[in-house]
């Protein structure tokens, strides 16, 4: 049951009260309102789910406030009378007829304030943009360029965040109209189309597709290639010339480069045809199933080549498992293992890579990936763990020791990223593959698979 009560202020006495006391007192003429504007008159909202004060405007009488109050309520109780079937088609009717089922679907519990106040604002920029007619059928562009547009009180644009908040609220409005049946289609049923996050690759008929995450194995083969072992001389001759230009100062030279001096020394220990390090991080990721922060930050000391094993520790960076994990080496990893020379210290990258964060490393990934002619799918580097997954699940590997090896902690989760395993069993199953075995794999990325009869060395 909703109650309503009226309330009357004089802004001429009220606004202002005595500090000693308490009583309210004449303001002087200086800071009065207008006449026409003296007496305030509000209504308050008592219902299940809360209370809420609704303006009536300000008059210049008393008994005109009371008045402006009596028609507001009568108004309000009208509304209430008429069916939500009768209503017609409009944001600020929806977002009533809202708040009423929610208000009957938490039994008498009240609406949080906070959004409460967050519908009242939706409803203001439906009014104010003149989107507020859902049977407009410019509704939804109307409604998608006046969100596009959106700004701040400050006149700065609206974070996407915000802007995502209005569509998905909205959403729901035009939801609960046809579901009343006050429209005959949902205007912003196109708005419910979630992104293709996937990479689409055409079936053999041409017509129907699927995504995938992961990395074909042609693809595969030019990013850990041969040919992609070496980076172009640009990065070195740019060096050069900043050294030359300071004199053979390299702090200097790195500081006008916008590097580290310890990648100044690298690129010039390497030459004019530097190690593409991004290489040796790609095969890593695919022979091991690491994550992204895991390679970035590995260390010689967790590498053993002799047992050909590597050591996680359980406070590694990017270790979710919360444990520590020995991971096998497959040959074709050791080898590219042993031919990058190390850098100064213990770490297997250089400061180029272990300094980035996660967007900066995303983005030089991306940028590696189409230095070599291969199309990144949505998440580039991500996409390594993914093309682990499903490889070793395409040759057949023991799940839980797959699993441990990369990881993961849950099957279903795991069986997410080995989606994309039938990419590679037409290719596995031509070329040879063995069983994927986690305590000896042979994964033949840089290599070419033995001959039938024959055993992999090495």
């Amino acid at each position: 049951m909703t109650a309503y009560t009226c309330t009357v202020s004089d802004r001429w006495r009220d606004v202002q009260k005595s500090k000693t006391t308490g009583r309210a007192r004449t303001l002087p003429a200086t800071q009065c309102c207008p006449e026409r504007s003296r007496y305030r008159a509000q209504v308050i909202e008592k219902g299940p789910d809360g209370r809420r004060t609704h303006s009536a405007g300000c008059h210049a009488s008393k008994a005109a406030a009371d008045e402006a109050c009596r028609a507001f309520i009568a108004k309000q109780e009208h509304e209430a009378s008429i069916p939500w079937e009768l209503q017609a088609p409009t944001v600020p009717n929806a977002l009533a007829a809202y708040l009423d089922e929610r208000a009957t679907s938490q039994e008498g519990v009240p609406i949080n304030p906070v959004y409460r106040e967050q519908l009242n604002r939706l409803a203001a920029f439906a009014k104010k943009h003149g989107v507020e007619d859902m049977s407009d059928p410019a509704f939804s562009v109307k409604l998608g360029n006046a969100i596009a547009n959106h700004t701040r009180p400050d006149g700065k644009p609206a974070s996407p965040k915000t802007k995502h908040a209005m569509r998905v609220l909205f959403r729901a409005l035009a939801e609960l109209a046809l579901d009343l049946q006050w429209i005959s289609f949902d205007p912003l049923a196109r708005w419910k189309k979630r992104r293709n996050k996937g990479h689409k690759v055409a079936s053999d008929d041409g017509h129907s597709t699927a995504q995938r995450r992961a990395y074909t194995l042609p693809e595969i083969r030019r990013m850990v290639g041969d040919d992609a072992a070496w980076m172009d001389d640009g990065a070195y001759r740019r060096t050069l010339a900043a050294v030359d230009a300071h004199g053979g100062n390299q702090k200097l030279a790195a500081q006008a480069l916008g590097v580290a001096e310890s990648t100044v020394s690298h690129r010039l220990k390497m030459g004019c045809k530097g190690r593409d390090e991004w290489r040796l991080f790609a095969l890593i990721g695919l022979c091991t199933g690491m994550r992204a922060e895991e390679v970035q930050h590995l260390r010689w000391r967790h590498i053993d080549l002799g047992k050909r094993t590597v050591q996680l520790a359980l406070n590694h960076p990017g270790n979710k498992t919360q444990r520590e994990r020995y991971i096998k080496l497959c040959p074709d990893l050791v080898a590219a293992l042993l031919a990058n020379p190390r850098q100064d210290g213990d770490s297997v990258f250089s400061p180029s890579i272990r300094g980035l964060n996660k967007s900066d490393r995303s983005v030089k990934f991306r940028a590696f990936v189409k230095r070599h002619g291969v199309d990144p799918v949505y998440w580039p580097l991500h996409a390594l763990r993914h093309s682990f997954a499903s490889l070793a699940t395409a040759l057949r590997g023991y799940e839980p020791a797959v699993m441990a090896m990369g990881g993961w902690s849950d099957n279903r989760t795991f069986r997410t990223y080995a989606a994309d395993s039938w990419i590679y069993t037409d290719d596995v199953r031509a070329e040879g593959w063995p069983q994927f075995d986690a305590e000896a794999p042979l994964l033949y990325l840089t290599s070419t698979p033995p001959a039938q009869g024959q055993t992999a060395t090495g």
